[in-house]
């Protein structure tokens, strides 16, 4: 069901990641202009770059996971793959991307916190592959321990009531879920946890096709 008042905590969560990621875009814009230049070298330096990099990867992806979309916002799929992969570019925990040319902002947003939750689910261990508009396949041995954050998620059933902050995006996905027209399917089979998105709402589109230039007549 949509709600139409304003969500004030997203609004707040996007607001601080846009009045943010500036600075932090420029300190890494800085650094490679020094790089550039000659002027700066060594381990330190690397470590400054690394980190604006990194956290302008985190800024960037909590924007669009943790703002407030509507379902008539879209974003290309290049820009979706590079915010998952640049956020998620760890050994030990990888993500494969092959998503459609647009994607909703609702679908995205819903399965940047889906991605976010299988991190917790894999304990940082493991592979997600992300196919198609809603297809999620995570690959790994999965945390016990986190199982009841996850039946929440997926039963509507009460949060525990010493939910971690590190653990919010499973709330939230939930939120997202209940107020996005989005429905979530799930299945398990040994080490893989397949979860597929859908659309409840009539006519609501997970993703498009660029629209094509009409042939000019002769």
């Amino acid at each position: 069901m949509r709600n139409d008042k304003p969500n004030l905590p997203a609004l707040l969560g996007a607001r601080i990641c846009h009045d943010l990621i500036s600075p932090v875009s420029a300190i890494s814009n800085g650094m490679e202009l020094l790089h550039l230049s000659g002027d700066l070298s060594g381990p330190e330096a690397e470590l400054i770059d690394e980190s604006a990099q990194n956290a302008c990867a985190r800024l960037k992806y909590f924007r669009l996971a943790f703002g407030q979309v509507g379902p008539d916002q879209w974003i290309s799929g290049l820009e979706m793959t590079d915010i998952a992969t640049r956020h998620f570019s760890t050994d030990s925990f990888r993500v494969q991307m092959d998503v459609p040319n647009e994607m909703s902002r609702l679908n995205a947003q819903m399965t940047l916190l889906l991605l976010l939750c299988c991190e917790t689910l894999l304990s940082q261990r493991g592979t997600v592959s992300v196919r198609g508009a809603g297809n999620i396949e995570c690959q790994g041995t999965l945390n016990t321990q986190r199982q009841n954050l996850w039946t929440a998620l997926l039963k509507n059933t009460d949060w525990p009531a010493d939910l971690a902050a590190s653990d919010v995006h499973f709330a939230l996905a939930r939120e997202a879920l209940n107020t996005s027209g989005l429905q979530l399917r799930s299945k398990q089979q040994d080490q893989v946890l397949t979860l597929t998105i859908e659309p409840v709402m009539t006519g609501l589109q997970l993703n498009r096709e660029p629209s094509r230039p009409q042939r000019q007549g002769t």
